[in-house]
């Protein structure tokens, strides 16, 4: 199993702590399941080849979309391949994610929000790049790029709200 990380580039440094892609390099290569524990942060996720399948807390079950935002969660899920391995997710800051959405993301919440939902019929145009794109580099930067546009179509003015979210953090809640 391949494993890479991109630092964010610098416009997005203040949203995104890191953009990494797993990526099967063996027809036998799978990502085991994994319990992920409740952590505050979004990640966007980009499937280029096969969707995960996440088992949630109840024993409940379902196949990832093709892409998909997850919010904060208040329980934890597991994940496992389903197939072939291939992925850029963007995990953001805790105050970073709302800057790429129309969309509060308190509206999803312990849950995942199909990139169909989110960016309409752009959700297709990145999928559809993504799997064109030959190199982990360039899917990085495609992905980096498309969520630069984002940012730039949503302009939050919401700076005040950033730095309190980034002082509750540093303090770890005792300020």
């Amino acid at each position: 199993m391949k494993y890479l990380e991109f630092k964010s580039v610098k416009p997005l440094e203040n949203y995104i702590q890191l953009v990494w892609i797993s990526e099967s390099e063996f027809p036998e290569d799978r990502f085991e399941k994994v319990k992920i524990m409740p952590d505050g942060i979004v990640e966007i996720v980009f499937h280029y080849h096969d969707p995960f399948i996440t088992y949630l807390a109840d024993g409940k079950s379902f196949k990832q979309p093709k892409g998909f935002a997850i919010s904060q969660m208040r329980k934890f899920i597991e994940i496992k391949s389903n197939g072939k391995t291939g992925f850029v997710s963007v995990r953001c800051y805790p105050w970073g994610a709302h800057h790429f959405f129309k969309e509060p993301v308190k509206n999803f919440l312990d849950d995942t929000n199909d990139i169909k939902h989110l960016w309409k019929d752009d959700s297709e145009i990145i999928l559809d790049q993504l799997k064109a794109t030959n190199t982990h580099g360039k899917k990085a930067n495609l992905i980096q790029t498309f969520l630069l546009d984002k940012l730039n179509e949503n302009k939050k003015e919401s700076h005040s709200i950033d730095e309190a979210i980034k002082l509750i953090r540093k303090t770890r809640g005792n300020s």
